[in-house]
């Protein structure tokens, strides 16, 4: 095929490249996991068969060489090398330099959506590997949890339809800006340090807003602390196995609708909404039409960092709590472990269990062993606070990851004001700030919804005869024009903007990878076959939820 077929734009760079630079050709023998679908290599060199014997062994795997030296691109086309650019398995990405090295790898990962990934140098900058390594684990895990919400669409919408019905009873946390302004805040992690701060949280219950969200809520109760204000957003049921033991049943829950709903079922207190924009297109679409504001107050989180700790934190500052105490939130193992006791979870495994069931990678930091995630979590955070210069953010303890902009003070209890009522102000707030939302009004909206995604069903098995009638007469189309109108109308559906779109993009990946190469004639019918295919199956757990 040649470099200039495939990539022109390369070619184009190596033609205008002036000079020459000797280059060390690095080898890689080390056998690699065969649970990775995409190794990602650093660096381009001649010595490759190690990496080309891997890929051929599974027809799903992926090698996605990143490279920035033209005189290693010049390298490529010679002797052997010429013949891994005809690999429907092998990729190149070269980094200009244009964009930000963050910018950069996000736009790859974007086009490489999978959960199990692998790195490897073949480059002689090694300091800069080890930068491109962590975002590239940092930008899969995200990108990676994105396509399976995509692709499950259906399971998450059956939290939100359940929720959406929940919402004329809440109030609008949205109206809370400036409610505790100058009260100190606590926002508590179920880190193992939260136990050895058991007897200062005790004794500053009246002097700071406590707050906490999941785990963090049966660690607290365990050690009979009762937080004022308490958070849940974790879609998946073990949501509710961890609550249903927690003792905080009166105390307000904040939940986003994304929520596993059987929470509900262990909590007798009131109940606070939150936007917090994690329930994709359909929650966005339900507000509108139910006229909820988004007061953005999670607005510079950003996805890789939504987390339940991370929205707690947020809200304090929305509240306009000064100091903010983080307490617990350790972001690390400490000696193994992951929780305060109290928690009750099945990820109280090793390390190496939790590794390997997960796929989630593990660092090593000034001799702490952390997470993908959790490093991604306090970049956030310090992130944060330096747009808020005015509000002093503080760490109760020395354990856990450190953070650039809140610093560890042990002398954190002594100067948090007088005592305050608090739990009665918040349950004055609560009264005066209902959410505007009637229950007729959800019902009507839900409605408009399921009738759309009847029209979706019908218009996409239409299509689906369409194109089989197509084959085996392809000649090069993959579609007709009654296809293609049916196609548009379903474009229009509302079902189809707010869920099913999502969804299709999503499986194209999947579908693309069983259908290599991809831009192929027949192959590209095959793939808009398949996808609407599995997108008829998405289309019937959807209206499988009009009876709940």
């Amino acid at each position: 095929m040649g470099l200039e077929t495939r990539y022109p734009e390369l070619t184009a760079l190596i033609q205008f490249f002036e000079g020459e630079q000797e280059i060390e050709w690095k080898a890689h023998t080390v056998p690699f996991s065969q649970d990775i679908e995409v190794l990602y290599v650093y660096g381009f060199s001649p010595h490759i068969d190690p990496l080309m014997e891997w890929v051929n062994r599974d027809g799903k795997r992926e090698i996605v060489f990143l490279e920035d030296r033209v005189e290693a691109l010049k390298k490529i086309e010679e002797g052997p090398a010429d013949s891994i650019l005809d690999h429907p398995q092998v990729q190149f990405r070269y980094y200009l330099g244009d964009l930000e090295l963050e910018e950069f790898i996000s736009d790859v990962i974007r086009g490489f959506p999978f959960e199990k990934i692998g790195a490897v140098c073949l480059h002689n900058d090694l300091s800069k590997f080890e930068e491109i390594k962590k975002l590239l684990f940092r930008k899969a895990t995200v990108e990676c949890a994105l396509h399976t919400e995509m692709i499950y669409s259906h399971r998450l919408a059956k939290n939100l339809i359940k929720n959406f019905r929940k919402l004329p009873d809440a109030f609008h946390l949205g109206l809370w800006k400036d409610r505790f302004k100058d009260c100190p805040a606590i926002v508590c992690g179920a880190g193992p340090s939260l136990q050895t701060l058991q007897k200062e949280l005790k004794g500053v219950e009246d002097k700071a807003l406590i707050l906490a969200g999941g785990s963090t809520i049966n660690a607290l109760t365990a050690m009979n602390l009762m937080p004022h204000l308490i958070y849940a957003i974790d879609p998946n049921p073990e949501e509710f196995t961890r609550l249903a033991f927690q003792t905080a049943y009166n105390v307000p829950l904040i939940f986003g609708c994304r929520l596993e709903p059987g929470v509900f079922n262990s909590h007798a207190g009131p109940i606070g909404y939150l936007t917090t924009g994690t329930g994709g297109t359909l929650e966005q679409w339900m507000e509108e039409k139910l006229g909820i504001e988004d007061y953005q107050i999670l607005k510079g989180l950003g996805e890789e960092a939504l987390s339940i700790t991370t929205i707690a934190f947020m809200t304090a500052i929305y509240f306009g709590c000064n100091p903010i105490i983080l307490a617990g939130v350790d972001l690390a193992y400490d000696a193994g472990k992951r929780y305060s006791a109290g928690v009750i979870s099945d990820l109280h495994c090793t390390l190496e269990e939790k590794s390997k069931k997960s796929g989630e990678a593990i660092w090593k930091e000034k001799e702490l062993t952390t997470l993908t995630k959790w490093i991604m979590e306090r970049d956030v955070l310090d992130e944060v606070c330096t747009h808020h210069p005015d509000t002093t953010f503080l760490k109760a303890s020395s354990k856990g990851l450190p953070f650039k902009n809140i610093p560890y003070d042990s002398n954190w209890y002594k100067n948090l004001g007088p005592s305050r009522d608090i739990r009665n102000e918040i349950f004055s707030h609560v009264m005066d700030t209902p959410l505007p939302v009637q229950s007729t009004n959800v019902e009507d909206s839900l409605s408009l919804f399921f009738t759309s995604m009847q029209t979706c069903k019908t218009l996409i098995a239409e299509t689906i005869q369409e194109l089989i009638s197509l084959y085996p007469n392809i000649e090069g189309r993959e579609s007709t024009q009654k296809s293609t109108i049916l196609e548009m109308d379903l474009e229009e559906e509302i079902a189809f903007q707010t869920s099913l779109k999502q969804s299709v993009y999503a499986l194209t990946f999947q579908v693309k990878r069983d259908h290599r190469p991809s831009n192929l004639p027949r192959n590209l019918y095959i793939i808009k076959l398949e996808v609407y295919k599995r997108l008829q199956a998405i289309i019937e757990q959807y209206l499988l939820l009009i009876a709940n």
